[in-house]
């Protein structure tokens, strides 16, 4: 959460309500991270009007923006054990497409990152505001997370661009927008020389995180080869 007088969860958490089916929100939850210090968080009433699970977080802030970027891995302790797709996205977000959710769920079994292809950090897809991307769980699973003070987006592009310059591996899907950002600039905070020491490194982690990839694409064929074996 930010530091806006009015943040806009409610919108964000309504444009869910308003264009997942009931079984998607049935299957869905939203876990959220407020800061100590935020005087808006919400009563638990708040979050029962909708129909999909909120499971809110309420913790320091700690050194500004890299606090974001850990609280992400954090909530991964607490995702559902059956969760197949993870997104991470600020409350200056919306959803814009119906049953997006049950379009993406056929790639639930692959190594990979629903978004759309030929974007960097300066070219957000058209009309987005920002970028948002989709990971399979299992691809998240493989990487054993986000990175170490890496934002979602940036992992994304990071480990993407590892993964096919190295490995010859495409992991981005490419997906129709279904998300726009209303308030791009109002989440941004100044940088410190904490977050620069963080970042300086940053393609050891994509380096990492891709090599895990590829393991898990490799010990996955084998797998399926000793199955299909034993059925012979």
């Amino acid at each position: 959460m930010d530091i806006r007088k009015e943040p806009p969860l409610e919108r964000l958490l309504r444009s869910f309500q308003d264009h997942a089916t009931f079984m998607e929100k049935h299957f869905s939850e939203f876990l959220i991270k407020f800061d100590s210090d935020d005087s808006g968080i919400p009563d638990s009433k708040f979050f029962e009007q909708f129909d999909f699970k909120v499971k809110p977080f309420v913790w320091d802030k700690h050194s500004g923006r890299s606090s974001l970027h850990e609280a992400q891995n954090v909530l991964l302790n607490y995702v559902s054990d059956t969760c197949k797709l993870l997104q991470v996205i600020a409350d200056d977000f919306i959803f814009t497409e119906n049953n997006f959710v049950s379009k993406m769920l056929k790639y639930q079994d692959d190594y990979v990152i629903i978004g759309q292809k030929g974007i960097t950090h300066d070219l957000p897809p058209a009309g987005s505001g920002g970028y948002a991307p989709c990971f399979t769980k299992k691809f998240i699973d493989a990487t054993g997370g986000f990175g170490s003070h890496c934002n979602s987006d940036g992992f994304a592009f990071g480990v993407a661009d590892h993964l096919k310059r190295n490995y010859g591996y495409d992991p981005i899907v490419d997906f129709p927008l279904y998300y726009r950002r209303l308030d791009p600039n109002s989440t941004q905070d100044p940088n410190c020389k904490y977050i620069e020491h963080c970042h300086h490194n940053s393609h050891k982690v994509y380096s990492i995180a891709a090599r895990n990839i590829i393991t898990n694409l490799e010990f996955d064929k084998k797998y399926d080869t000793i199955k299909r074996s034993d059925l012979e």
